[in-house]
């Protein structure tokens, strides 16, 4: 119904990006690297998480090293900084979650998480930049609802104020975070504001 080429042309990687007088963060798409844009935007989708690596043996990545991606936006290792550290011991107890502060947990390869701790882990990659745009399409796939509580209640009440959010779910009510203020349908291609 539009849904993927809207949120693809928000995150400036559709083709009619590069064509059409479009504006991202004040700026006209035309003159902006797409890995610029992205490096303001908080990304959770079906998509990714089904493209990301989940290969096995010494190689593979651990929860831990999953959230650190997300200072880049990259698929693979990437050490971190004393900035980049502290924000990451910031996020994981901020999320008030007991696994998030458990190294065995985080330790784990990413492939031996269950689907609803892989999407948890997602989800805190998206959050780790601080972001100024968090687009969460379908976040909480297989959470249990410990783990979903936790993700709404961060969203809730620990996003910054400059940070906006766009929240696509195909179910209304429980997966819904309380801090969305504005509803948009999609029907066959058409926006509707609700």
């Amino acid at each position: 119904s539009g849904k993927s080429t809207l949120l693809s042309l928000i995150l400036g990687d559709h083709p009619r990006s590069f064509t059409e007088d479009l504006h991202l963060f004040g700026r006209p798409r035309a003159g902006q690297a797409t890995s610029q844009i992205q490096s303001n935007i908080g990304h959770v989708s079906p998509e990714i998480f089904h493209a990301f690596p989940r290969q096995t043996g010494p190689s593979s990545l651990t929860a831990l090293d999953c959230i650190i991606t997300g200072f880049e936006s990259v698929f693979s290792y990437r050490s971190i900084d004393s900035t980049q550290s502290t924000r990451l011991d910031e996020l994981l107890k901020e999320f008030d979650y007991p696994e998030l502060l458990n190294p065995s947990f985080l330790n784990k390869p990413f492939n031996e998480l269950s689907n609803g701790e892989q999407s948890l882990i997602l989800l805190l990659r998206s959050l780790i930049n601080e972001p100024s745009l968090l687009i969460l399409d379908e976040p909480f796939a297989g959470m249990d609802d410990e783990s979903l509580q936790k993700s709404k209640d961060y969203l809730n009440f620990k996003l910054k104020d400059w940070q906006s959010l766009i929240f696509v779910s195909h179910q209304f009510g429980v997966e819904l975070p309380e801090c969305i203020d504005q509803f948009v349908t999609l029907e066959d291609g058409e926006m509707k504001f609700m």
